[in-house]
């Protein structure tokens, strides 16, 4: 499946053309499989270049995003295809249908879409892209082998090359049958095994829901806000870390600006998270180091600690020791911040009773049976779903 991913993945690049210092700031993609990249090839003293892939759900797929220009300058989109090579290095051109293309609700695409390779690309210009402006990109596709598209006059004549990326997509079709045959159909017939893959599912869910009720315990949490006027935010992308997320409630924002609160989880008692942000208006950036808001049954706070070990801005440590926080008692850091900054915000944290110093872990077990009973239970149930799990998948 992966060899077939590479002919089944829609492509879009995008530039705000202008200086070397124009870029843009990607931000709220959605799609499948969908990754971002700014490689080196597509740095220039006209400006800095990404690019968005997706693949298909099945036949069909999609991807939208936002993004915030940096300069003025003219923004362009390429509709296009992956790189597929045979042996040789020859380009094949493998054919992608693009059935929309919106930029803030309007539609680009005239007569059902388009039908685009790496080498035969479409292109959208936007004029006049100014400094700040944020567009709403979204884009559909089809798989070329179930479109209905041709490709541009001038391309479609070439049966060669048709023939060619049919045959790359006939090969990729058939090793991917040959694996799920393999996969699927070595032990037991075709109905049983689609029932035990039915129940893996199942058993999938069910340990999802039982790791996120655990990860109230165990996940870490930052609120940030860039604290001036009421239309002062900050805009966070490329978040990563075990289950990380980010979300701005409607509590947080008041006279002061629009705060957000970023959560992630743990593995084997230690975490990460990382993300990027651009600030907007000027203010005093303050980042809340805290613990999860954790809840006996009375509706007593429980005190659950996590240790930050390190908290890095732009690469710079701003943590002079481990720092042990939880939901009520805070490690705040305040930095000036200007309309534009942007930052590079990373921090690494750990369960308390994992190399650090336990008493308090100790103290709030004791007193707190019912967080020490919801962990225990929590862990519990996680092993044996991982266990009847891979049960599961082992018969399949």
């Amino acid at each position: 499946s992966k060899r077939l991913s590479d002919y089944i993945t829609a492509r879009i690049d995008i530039k705000n053309k202008g200086c070397a210092d124009n870029d843009i700031f990607l931000y709220d993609i959605n799609g499948a499989n969908v990754f971002t990249e700014a490689p080196d090839w597509f740095i220039s003293p006209t400006g800095i270049g990404h690019i968005v892939k997706t693949e298909t759900e099945q036949d069909d797929g999609r991807v939208s995003l936002k993004l915030r220009c940096i300069n003025d300058g003219m923004l362009l989109i390429w509709l296009r295809g992956q790189l597929v090579q045979k042996p040789s290095g020859e380009h094949v051109p493998y054919w992608i249908d693009y059935t929309s293309l919106k930029i803030n609700g309007r539609e680009m695409l005239k007569d059902g879409g388009v039908a685009v390779c790496h080498d035969h690309p479409y292109v959208v210009k936007c004029e006049n892209a100014k400094d700040g402006d944020v567009l709403t990109i979204e884009a559909e596709f089809k798989s070329h082998a179930v479109g209905d598209l041709t490709p541009p006059a001038g391309f479609s004549e070439s049966k060669k090359e048709l023939a060619e990326s049919k045959d790359v997509l006939k090969e990729a079709n058939r090793r991917l049958s040959e694996a799920q045959k393999q996969a699927l159909y070595a032990q037991e017939a075709e109905g049983r095994l689609l029932e035990e893959k039915r129940k893996a599912k199942e058993l999938e869910k069910e340990l999802s829901k039982v790791q996120k009720a655990a990860s109230g315990f165990t996940g870490a949490r930052l609120d940030i806000k860039n604290e001036g006027s009421a239309e002062n935010d900050i805009l966070i992308g490329d978040i990563k870390g075990i289950g990380a997320w980010d979300e701005a409630p409607k509590w947080f924002a008041d006279a002061s600006g629009a705060g957000h609160i970023l959560r992630a989880e743990m593995e084997e008692g230690k975490g990460s998270l990382s993300f990027r942000l651009r600030c907007i208006k000027d203010g005093i950036l303050k980042i809340k180091l805290r613990g999860q808001n954790v809840s006996a049954k009375d509706g007593s706070r429980i005190p659950y600690w996590i240790d930050y070990t390190s908290l890095k801005v732009n690469g710079s440590e701003l943590l002079p020791k481990t720092v042990t926080a939880c939901h009520d008692d805070i490690y705040t850091v305040k930095l000036d911040a200007k309309d534009g900054d942007v930052m590079d915000i990373s921090m690494e944290f750990k369960s308390p009773a994992v190399g650090g110093d336990v008493k308090k872990l100790k103290a709030q077990a004791a007193e707190n049976k019912d967080l020490k009973y919801m962990l225990a239970k929590a862990q519990a149930e996680i092993a044996e779903l991982k266990k009847a799990l891979a049960a599961e998948q082992a018969k399949g």
